[in-house]
């Protein structure tokens, strides 16, 4: 099947105020956003994506096409796994919710992806700016449809997804231990750098690029959590 119209590349992009009328962006409301996303069934292989589900590599594929392209957003939680603020929803359409802007709409080639897909629903708060986005898609992924929030719907007017941030010491403790990639992860990680590259130097790369994403994460975990625990001493000595 042929490729999506520019392929993986992204295409640099400023706006100081959002374009909502402009049919080649995706808006990027404040608060929650409901997305509808095609995701291949069978995804390219790529290093870092062995070990990861599908539904951890859409999350992330979302997360990072917001985080980096539209600007003034903000989408993630820098003390958790990545796309972790993602929320996948049940079902291939949201109910009760009116479309904004479908693919169909934007001008240029038709985008197209490599092979059959699913259409999954995805919603993700943004604590930013409103703002908008060229048109996600690449060879894996294309959005399909950008869904108007509406305060009369629960799925767009809740509160914000909790932060590791503003939670306890023991979510904290929790939350380390999850940065922290397991042995299985390590050893596949070990596996496809060895099949694809035959060599040592791109696995020990591959090998010490998690760890030290990881590390990084879990230095801030602990730093959070030596807040809240001295935060928690100081209001037991008030008393």
């Amino acid at each position: 099947m042929a490729r999506a119209r520019g392929g993986t590349r992204r295409r640099a992009f400023h706006v100081t105020e959002p374009s909502f009328n402009d049919p080649a962006l995706a808006p990027v409301f404040r608060g929650w956003n409901v997305w509808a996303v095609y995701q291949v069934k069978d995804l390219d292989f790529t290093l870092l994506g062995m070990g990861v589900s599908r539904d951890r590599q859409l999350q992330v594929w979302v997360e990072d096409h917001v985080r980096l392209d539209a600007p003034g957003t903000d989408v993630a939680d820098p003390l958790d796994l990545k796309g972790s603020q993602v929320q996948i929803l049940a079902g291939d359409s949201p109910a009760g919710l009116k479309s904004f802007r479908r693919k169909e709409q934007v001008p240029g080639d038709v985008m197209l992806l490599d092979g059959e897909a699913d259409r999954r629903v995805v919603r993700f708060y943004n604590r930013g700016d409103a703002s908008a986005l060229p048109w996600p898609h690449d060879d894996n992924y294309l959005l399909d449809e950008v869904y108007q929030p509406d305060e009369k719907q629960s799925i767009t007017s809740g509160p914000a997804p909790r932060e590791i941030a503003s939670g306890t010491s023991s979510d904290l403790g929790k939350a380390a231990g999850d940065l922290l990639p397991d042995a299985g992860t390590l050893i596949k990680y070990a596996l496809g750098a060895a099949f694809v590259v035959g060599t040592g130097i791109v696995l020990a790369r591959a090998v010490s690029g998690e760890f030290g994403k990881a590390t990084a994460r879990l230095g801030k975990v602990r730093a959070m959590g030596q807040r809240v625990s001295l935060g928690s001493k100081l209001s037991k000595v008030g008393t």
